[in-house]
């Protein structure tokens, strides 16, 4: 994201996102009016909100009021006082984010909340264990942690040339952007799970599709296309390399709402509160923008990548192509506001979701739905069989011992006898990986057979000659 001030930074050029955030402001405090119970915040002195892909403002700052306000009136309507919680603001975003425009911007007057700045990247871990009670997330979690590897390689299926990103590409580019995302999601979705406290609530809006035979008159569609036109073009003419045009590729994927469903209901620790589009987010938004507008919508948050790329000093070229194409294609733009959805999630790890304390050794995840849960059957054991170790997910059988080894060519191997199999029914195993998977196992101090006739010691390796007769 462009940070600053200026004309071209994302805080002067964040209007459409803005519009989607204000859509979804009533959606949220009337999540928090159903879902926020009095025995939720009881026990809790501070109420921990954090906004992840924050950017740099001014929408993260209406958010967060806009949450605060809702659990204040919640407070009141419940006949408790709003003044006996603190709340504690933890804005993220990547590294390279401005922070220092974010802080310089916040609310001076009437802030009811501590700041804090929280650099990293969402798809892993940022906070303590269920120390969150609200996550929020604003077109952010379609951004992906990186570009597929397949759709830049010459020789794969999936090479992507002449685009920048899945839509209007060919099933394979379609494909490997799927899979990035669900791998990406699915780590986001653990995170917060570990990171949102029992009785929890997350909030996400997204770009949506709705279908290959409306992704192509979306909004989002259009203005990425004239992108590739305004590239191409500069490609043709010499003033990019090609090469690097053919192989440019932005890290964003915009899933069907089905797609959405399967990750938070595979992931096994949130119920769906709510998932609907937010219509009269782009209701007239297309329609008002000119040429010039659209490239900075696009430049924005863009601008940085496509300048480690390209270099700095192309970007003003190749968006001076951008508003020639789109002046060009105006109708192609405006035509698009009506077919343009975002989609407003609410998720909940609550009551049909429980977070279990585990012993530490428990190899097993810690977060149950009670539709997978049944209810036990007879008397407690008084003895509890501990789970057999594991190998990259697979159980390992047990060693019962090892006999004399052998040297094949150049590795030791030995034959071992397995608890779970018949004496006589042995594996050979290299020396070197059965000390890995069973480190503990005492293997003999005693001399085991050496190819050719010498003998070694099991333990220090020391090869013996045989006497000869």
């Amino acid at each position: 994201m462009n940070g600053g001030d200026g004309p071209t930074s994302y805080s002067h050029n964040s209007h459409y996102q803005g519009e989607g955030v204000n859509v979804s402001k009533q959606l949220i405090s009337e999540a928090i009016s159903s879902n926020v119970s009095l025995e939720h915040i009881s026990s809790v002195e501070t109420y921990h909100i954090a906004d992840l892909g924050c950017s740099v403002g001014p929408n993260t700052f209406s958010v967060v009021q806009n949450i605060i306000g809702a659990v204040e009136h919640k407070l009141l309507g419940l006949g408790s006082s709003s003044n006996v919680l603190d709340f504690q603001v933890s804005f993220n975003d990547h590294v390279s984010n401005d922070f220092n425009t974010l802080f310089a911007s916040l609310p001076s007057k009437g802030r009811r909340y501590f700041a804090a700045g929280v650099p990293g990247s969402f798809h892993g871990r940022l906070f303590p264990k269920a120390s969150l009670h609200f996550v929020h997330s604003s077109y952010a979690v379609h951004w992906l942690s990186q570009v597929p590897y397949e759709v830049k390689d010459e020789t794969s299926p999936a090479w992507n040339k002449g685009k920048v990103f899945s839509i209007g590409a060919k099933p394979e580019v379609e494909e490997a952007y799927s899979a990035q995302f669900a791998k990406d999601m699915e780590v986001f979705l653990q995170a917060r799970a570990e990171e949102v406290a029992v009785g929890g609530l997350m909030a996400l809006t997204l770009p949506y599709t709705k279908g290959p035979v409306y992704v192509e008159q979306a909004l989002f569609y259009r203005l990425f296309h004239i992108l590739e036109l305004a590239l191409n073009d500069m490609a043709d003419k010499g003033r990019l390399d090609e090469v690097k045009v053919n192989s440019f590729n932005l890290p964003i994927y915009i899933p069907s709402m089905q797609e959405i469903q399967k990750l938070v209901e595979r992931n096994g620790s949130y119920t769906i509160e709510k998932i609907q589009p937010l219509t009269s987010a782009a209701k007239g938004f297309s329609s008002r923008l000119d040429a010039r507008q659209c490239s900075m919508i696009v430049r924005a948050p863009m601008e940085g990548i496509m300048s480690q790329y390209f270099g700095s000093e192309t970007i003003d070229e190749i968006f001076e192509k951008y508003v020639e194409i789109a002046e060009v294609n105006s109708d192609f733009v405006a035509q698009s506001a009506a077919l343009t959805e975002d989609l407003f999630v609410l998720d909940r790890i609550g009551t049909v979701a429980y977070r279990m304390q585990l012993p530490p050794e428990a190899k097993i995840h810690n977060v149950f739905q009670v539709s997978q849960l049944k209810a036990f059957q007879g008397d407690s054991p008084l003895l509890h069989t501990p789970l057999p170790p594991l190998h990259e997910g697979w159980v390992l059988s047990t060693p019962v011992q090892v006999l004399q080894a052998c040297r094949i060519q150049d590795d030791w191997e030995v034959p071992v006898q397995w608890a779970d199999a018949d004496p006589s029914d042995t594996t050979w195993v290299p020396l070197a990986a059965f000390r890995a998977l069973y480190p503990s196992f005492e293997l003999e101090d005693k001399l085991i057979l050496q190819e050719g006739g010498g003998v070694v010691d099991s333990i220090t390796s020391r090869v013996i000659n045989r006497r000869q007769n």
